[in-house]
């Protein structure tokens, strides 16, 4: 385990670089309590945006001290055996939202997340309570699902000295470690879990109300049954060239175009971030979130476009419930909108009419490789019949 003062070194160990700012506790007295959390949906669409479902591994990426659900009344470390199997087929993957808590003086509170429209499958520290209580099939429940934390107990950031918290390997993870939210605390079955937040994930059909298409050559358009303005990014990253555009007060049915002109990822990390803090999270959560996702919303190959969302539309898709309440709650959600563009599909095409005398050969699975977790989605598109994942692929 690691105490906190020496979290920063093992970040530095595990990353290779170091943050952008100070994760050494700083002097300060909140005069309210505050809570801040980020998170982020990721859908994948077709040219015209109709929304694909797409195939999610539980517990993919993450620590083993992190809980996750299975067929029946179970959670199990996320590197159990049976995770290697276990995927789920669903709209929406509700990425990692994190909790952090900012506080006057040590306090304990109940905290209880809903997801009407989806399953929560990661949790950590452990919970005291979840509906439904057992999973006939691991599958997504009629009526949702829910978590609880009955008694999580928040100390002060300057005097966690005696928290220690697990070791994330080289998980991206630990980057929401980065922060000055305060120590969280919880007991569960005798064991004592610390933390700097309390983290969550799953998958599911929330109707979040936004939509891009792709016009082709870079045109994009959102889509949205909410009023906006939205804050918005444009990326595509073909064969290691990233492109980007930040958009700032896009309307429901405007058409944007990304730039033609490469681009460095960092200069895109900075508008994120900014944006973040705008959104409402403070500086040190904002770099936490950007250098949690950095590899998949600007590493990894395709065009998407994220959306930062309303946090009336996060409170109706994911209702928050802590006692005592506090002063103040802030979420700051991202939407990742994947989307194949009629290039790409073009290209997909040719593909599968290249191996279609032998469309299981391996040659064919490495030239797909690059569509990643969404690969199975978009061949159903081409196909216009549902894929039968590949073992092992």
């Amino acid at each position: 385990m690691l105490s906190i003062l020496a979290l920063t070194a093992a970040v530095l160990a595990q990353t290779g670089h170091a943050p952008a700012h100070s994760p050494v506790p700083q002097d300060r007295e909140p005069a309210e309590f505050a809570v801040h959390e980020w998170g982020a949906f990721t859908s994948f669409s077709g040219p015209d945006g109709r929304v694909i479902p797409f195939r999610s591994r539980i517990a993919e990426d993450l620590p083993a001290f992190v809980h996750a659900r299975i067929i029946g009344d179970r959670w199990l470390p996320a590197d159990a055996q049976e995770f290697t199997r276990e995927v789920l087929l669903a709209a929406q993957r509700m990425e990692a939202p994190v909790i952090y808590f900012h506080i006057p003086r040590p306090m304990e509170v109940r905290v209880e997340v809903s997801f009407p429209a989806g399953l929560i499958t990661e949790v950590y520290p452990p919970v005291s309570a979840y509906t439904p209580p057992k999973l006939a099939e691991q599958a997504i429940p009629p009526g949702g699902s829910s978590v609880t934390w009955e008694k999580v107990r928040i100390v002060p950031y300057v005097c966690c000295d005696f928290l220690e918290f697990k070791n994330a390997g080289k998980s991206h993870y630990a980057h929401a470690r980065l922060t000055e939210g305060d120590g969280v605390h919880v007991e569960h079955n005798g064991e004592k879990h610390d933390e700097r937040f309390l983290f969550y994930g799953g998958v599911g059909n929330p109707e979040l109300g936004v939509r891009v298409r792709a016009l082709g050559e870079g045109r994009l358009v959102l889509d949205s049954t909410l009023p906006g303005p939205f804050n918005a990014f444009t990326i595509e990253n073909l064969d290691g060239v990233l492109r980007f555009g930040s958009h700032q007060d896009l309307k429901p049915g405007d058409q944007v175009s990304i730039p033609k002109s490469p681009a460095k990822q960092e200069a895109l990390e900075t508008e994120v971030r900014d944006a973040l803090i705008r959104a409402g999270l403070n500086r040190d959560e904002a770099f936490a979130m950007v250098a949690t996702w950095k590899h998949q919303w600007f590493g990894e190959q395709g065009t998407r476009m994220l959306v930062i969302l309303p946090q009336s539309l996060i409170d109706s898709a994911l209702p928050l419930s802590i006692t005592p309440t506090p002063d103040k709650t802030t979420r700051v959600f991202v939407s990742r909108l994947e989307v194949l563009t009629p290039e790409r599909r073009a290209w997909l095409e040719g593909v599968v009419r290249k191996h279609e005398s032998n469309p299981d050969a391996p040659e064919f699975w490495a030239e797909v490789k690059p569509l990643g977790r969404f690969r199975d989605a978009a061949l159903q598109l081409v196909r216009e019949k549902p894929v039968v994942t590949r073992k092992g692929g």
